[in-house]
């Protein structure tokens, strides 16, 4: 393809250039300020990038789509747009976009073998050496404080993890042989270690629920403002009542015949620890209302809002449950449980859900929920997330910006048959648009109640065949007195994204910036893995962060509400990690495999579109600052002195 190299003539040019059927890529070095960027015209057919002098086959520069800059003596690159429309829509990281500036006549270079670099953060963390392990975290939407569920600790921390308050909520004498209300007068206790299994914000109430597995996994509520100012308003076996067991609880709205029109929803690992466990539903509402809380939100003489396993399978049928939300009046868990009771019952993942209006938890079903491709299976689920996607991720799915999308990291088994919950280090993330989960859900429950199959899940009530009836079920349909619990055998099914060979991922979250979808995975090596999601199949990882060597990411990552730093926890460290992130690239950077010549300072903005305009300030070789560099709707800047 013929290139043109021709003279820039300045701003007055680029308004000219409006209607011409090219794409213009503009060389330069570039100096701004807000006022010039305020003066640039905003042109659809023009792609912009500025560079400088390159070292190492490194071109420094910004790219912008739809931007173009005022440029100080300096050519433009005239491409045709034909030959940019393909490309326009592609996420670059900077290597491989300079890449393509440097070696122009290779336009074609392909975007999936996008180089991955590795980074050393230098953020403001928080440690307590003497604490064996964090367990849970959340962050206040409007304070920004961090609160952590640890083993013997409730932390509450500033928005920069400066410790403010802490609870502490053991060793304390506790027997798993004596109740709930703790009267036990005959049984020995011993010192017995708090495990944090629940931290959730209550925020109708401006209160902290954390829920530990001491006295049969009992609930304290806690001030937001002195977590150490705490009470148990009820004895209720709430959650699991050990350390390794699974416990997912969150808050979300509930039937409307009760006081409160937000519950508390739990799906609870089965222990055995003691001869009180059975009397623990796996998946429950709880009601939040002072005057009876964390009770069964609805309880009737046979049923209520809550699921529980019947004697027989308690012991043989564990069940993991990973994730929890809300959805369009839906509550759903992310589970790992056996695909039968029957041998050689080898693991998989399950969506389980529950209609919010039901009382009677009739509605009470579950879908399997696969991620698989080239006959691999990757059947145990990690970790999930739900976010929003970007404007060429949702197209892909078929839906909108504005939907919501389900986020899962999965491993393959350890063993070929897939009957041991042992995750292998061999990982992949799928990604599900949530109305296709919904019709999923109902296509299932109309199949059984026109009459065909099994009703399944055995493990709560015997399986009997579905029963016909003439219902039209459509995507509210809140169940009924029949076909219930319902097992449905068509699966949410996808495709990975990515895949990984050696490394197990345990954690993940997401967030958008219009056209594209940013990931971000925690490792069981302490890991934090950047990747841009292009599609529903396709995805490319761009970076990777050291945040502690060895110790697992937690599942637990969560974003401020403004979306501009994403909370990292791993099992010893918790670390705040900028979305928009100012990473330094100088000569002398070990943590950076680039090489830049001495005199050239260079900033790499991680920039997610979150705020009007982001900005970056970086440094030099000699350390003397630059002076502010703005720039407006931008992905990935590079720039040289």
């Amino acid at each position: 393809m013929e290139i043109l190299w021709k003279p820039f003539g300045g701003i007055n040019n680029l308004h000219e250039e409006r209607e011409k059927p090219y794409r213009i890529i503009l060389s330069a070095l570039c100096q701004l300020d807000r006022s010039e960027l305020r003066s640039l015209p905003r042109l659809e057919n023009l792609v912009c990038m500025c560079r400088g002098p390159c070292t190492n086959n490194l071109a420094k520069g910004f790219y912008s789509k739809g931007t173009c800059a005022k440029i100080q003596g300096s050519d433009a690159i005239y491409i045709p747009a034909a030959a940019m429309k393909k490309r326009q829509k592609r996420w670059f990281s900077p290597l491989v976009l300079f890449c393509a500036i440097l070696a122009l006549a290779d336009l074609s270079l392909a975007v999936g073998t996008i180089p991955t670099t590795t980074e050393i953060p230098s953020y403001p963390t928080f440690e307590d050496p003497t604490v064996e392990k964090f367990n849970h975290m959340t962050v206040h939407d409007y304070t920004e404080r961090v609160y952590i569920g640890a083993v013997n600790r409730i932390y509450q921390l500033s928005r920069d993890l400066k410790q403010e308050d802490v609870a502490i909520m053991g060793p304390m004498d506790d027997s798993p042989k004596c109740p709930v209300t703790q009267v036990c007068p005959n049984e020995p206790k011993r010192p017995t270690d708090y495990y944090n299994k629940a931290l959730v914000v209550d925020y109708s109430q401006s209160k902290l629920i954390a829920c530990g597995s001491l006295f049969q996994g009992t609930c304290t509520v806690h001030d937001l403002n002195a977590v150490s100012n705490y009470e148990t308003p009820a004895s209720e076996s709430v959650v699991a009542n050990n350390a390794t067991a699974s416990t997912v609880a969150f808050i979300a709205p509930g039937p409307k015949n009760l006081p409160r029109t937000h519950v508390l929803y739990v799906g609870v690992s089965y222990t055995g620890n003691g001869p009180y466990r059975s009397d623990v539903p796996a998946v429950s509402s709880r009601s939040l209302d002072p005057s009876n809380t964390f009770v069964i939100a609805h309880s009737g003489v046979t049923t209520g809002t809550k699921i529980m396993l019947n004697s027989m399978s308690r012991e043989i049928y564990p069940i993991t449950y990973v994730y929890g939300f809300s959805s369009k009046g839906f509550s759903y868990f992310v589970t790992v449980q056996k695909m039968s009771t029957d041998p050689p019952r080898p693991f998989i993942s399950k969506l389980v859900r529950v209609c919010q209006r039901d009382v009677q938890y009739y509605s009470y079903t579950e879908v399997p929920l696969v991620c698989r491709t080239d006959g691999t299976d990757y059947n145990l689920a990690q970790a999930a997330y739900v976010g929003r996607p970007g404007s060429e991720l949702a197209k892909s799915l078929g839906i909108s910006a504005q939907d919501s999308v389900l986020f899962a990291v999965f491993a393959k088994s350890k063993d070929e048959a897939d009957i041991y919950n042992k995750p292998s280090p061999n990982s992949a993330l799928c990604v599900y648009a949530l109305s296709a989960v919904h019709r999923k859900f109902t296509q299932n429950i109309q199949h059984c109640f026109n009459g065909n199959g099994e009703r399944g899940l055995d493990f709560i009530n015997p399986s009997q065949p579905c029963y016909p009836t003439q219902l039209q079920i459509n995507d509210e349909f809140c169940g009924m007195d029949v076909n219930t619990p319902l097992g449905g055998s068509m699966a949410v099914e996808a495709a990975p994204v990515l895949r990984f060979s050696g490394i197990l991922l345990t954690a993940v979250a997401a967030t958008s910036t219009h056209d594209y979808t940013v990931t971000f995975l925690g490792t069981s090596t302490g890991h934090l893995k950047k990747a841009v999601v292009e599609t529903v199949v396709k995805a490319s990882e761009y970076s990777d962060l050291v945040i502690d060597e060895g110790n697992p990411i937690n599942a637990d990552m969560v974003f401020d509400k403004a979306k501009n730093h994403l909370y990292v926890m791993s099992e010893k460290k918790n670390i705040p990690h900028s979305v928009q992130t100012c990473l330094f690239l100088g000569p002398a950077a070990i943590r950076s495999p680039i090489s830049l010549q001495p005199g050239y300072f260079s900033c790499l903005f991680d920039c997610l579109e979150t705020l009007p305009v982001c900005r970056g300030t970086c440094y030099p070789t000699n350390n003397s600052p630059p002076p502010p560099f703005y720039l407006p709707s931008t992905k990935f800047v590079l720039w040289g002195d």
